[in-house]
C-alpha cells in the first residue's frame, strides 16, 4: 500500500515537471519573480498621481468663497481705539452740539473810529529835523575871498603833517609826496601801523577841499630787488600804490575817482648815486584834481 503511494507520488512529480517544462519553467525560484510585485506597485503609484491630479483640477475650478462679514464685536477688538466704535454700535447718533456764534475781530481802525476822533499828529515842521548823515567825499570847508581849492588843501597840509607830507601846486592840481619811511618797510608793500593815522588825517583833509580825483604813484630808486616776494621794482611800486589807493577806498573816496598806477625808477626826484637820493625817489605820489562843481 505504501509503495503504491509512494508510486503515485512520484508519477504526479514526473507529471509536474512536464508542465513546467512545457511553460519553460525549470525551477519554482526564477530570479524575475519581483517584476510581478513592481508591475502592481507601479499601477497604484499611477492609480494614486490621477485621483490628486483630478482632485486638484476640481479643486482650481470652484469659486473662491466670499470673506464673511467680520463681527461687530471683532471689529470693537481690532480697533486701536474701541470707545468711539462701541459708541457708533450701541448707541444711536446724536445731533451735534451748536457752535456759539463768534464776533467777528473789529480792527484797530474801528475801534479808534468808535472811540471818537484821534488826536492831532504832531507838528513835524516845528521839531527839530534830525541833521542826515552822510558818508561821502565831499567835506569842504568855505574858502577864503580869493583862494582856490588847491591852496587850501595844501595849507592844510602843511599846517597838520608838519613837513612829513609834501604838498605842491601843478598845473592839473595838487601833488602830495609821502616818502616811503613813512608808509612801509624796506622791500615792503604792507602798510604799517604807524601809516595808518598818517593816511586817515590825509584822506580827512583831502574831503575837506572837496569832490577829487586821485591818482596814486608808486616810485623807487633803481636799486634791483633782491629776492623776496616782488620780481623788480615795477611790481614793488605797484603793490604800494595799490595798498595805498586800496586804504583810500575804504574811507570814503569812491572807486571811480581812483587809480593806482606804477612808475618804478623811470620817475627819479633826485640822483640814485647816494643814499639820500635814492630815498627821496622811494615814495609814494597822489595827483590831486578837484572837480569843480559848477
Amino acid at each position: 500500500m505504501l509503495f503504491n503511494d509512494a508510486r503515485s507520488a512520484a508519477a504526479d512529480d514526473d507529471i509536474a515537471r512536464g508542465t513546467l517544462a512545457a511553460a519553460e519553467w525549470t525551477s519554482d525560484d526564477r530570479e524575475d519573480n519581483w517584476l510581478i510585485s513592481y508591475a502592481d506597485l507601479l499601477s497604484v503609484i499611477f492609480t494614486m498621481v490621477v485621483l490628486l491630479f483630478g482632485r486638484m483640477t476640481v479643486v482650481a475650478e470652484q469659486p473662491a468663497a466670499e470673506p464673511a462679514a467680520p463681527e461687530p464685536a471683532a471689529e470693537v477688538a481690532a480697533a486701536p481705539d474701541a470707545t468711539p466704535l462701541v459708541r457708533m454700535v450701541s448707541e444711536p447718533a446724536t445731533a451735534p452740539e451748536p457752535v456759539a456764534a463768534v464776533a467777528p475781530e473789529r480792527s484797530a481802525v474801528a475801534l479808534d473810529l468808535e472811540a471818537g476822533p484821534a488826536a492831532p499828529p504832531p507838528d513835524l515842521a516845528s521839531s527839530d529835523p534830525a541833521p542826515p548823515v552822510v558818508f561821502g567825499q565831499d567835506e569842504s570847508l568855505p574858502l577864503p575871498d580869493g583862494s582856490s581849492r588847491e591852496d587850501r588843501v595844501a595849507d592844510l597840509i602843511e599846517q597838520r603833517f608838519g613837513g612829513q607830507i609834501a604838498a605842491t601846486r601843478r598845473e592839473h592840481g595838487l601833488e602830495i609826496t609821502i616818502p616811503e619811511v613813512a608808509l612801509f618797510a624796506s622791500a615792503r608793500a604792507v602798510l604799517q601801523e604807524s601809516a595808518q593815522p598818517v593816511l586817515t588825517e590825509l584822506a580827512a583833509t583831502l574831503r575837506e577841499g572837496g569832490e577829487t580825483r586821485i591818482s596814486v604813484e608808486g616810485h623807487t630808486d633803481d636799486v634791483p630787488v633782491q629776492g623776496g616776494q616782488f620780481a623788480s621794482n615795477w611790481d614793488l611800486a605797484s603793490a604800494r600804490a595799490n595798498a595805498v589807493a586800496r586804504y583810500l577806498l575804504e574811507h570814503g573816496f569812491e572807486p571811480w575817482r581812483l587809480q593806482s598806477v606804477s612808475y618804478a625808477d623811470t620817475r627819479p626826484v633826485a640822483g640814485n648815486d647816494s643814499e639820500a637820493g635814492r630815498a627821496a625817489n622811494r615814495r609814494v605820489e597822489l595827483q590831486i584834481s578837484f572837480i569843480d562843481r559848477n
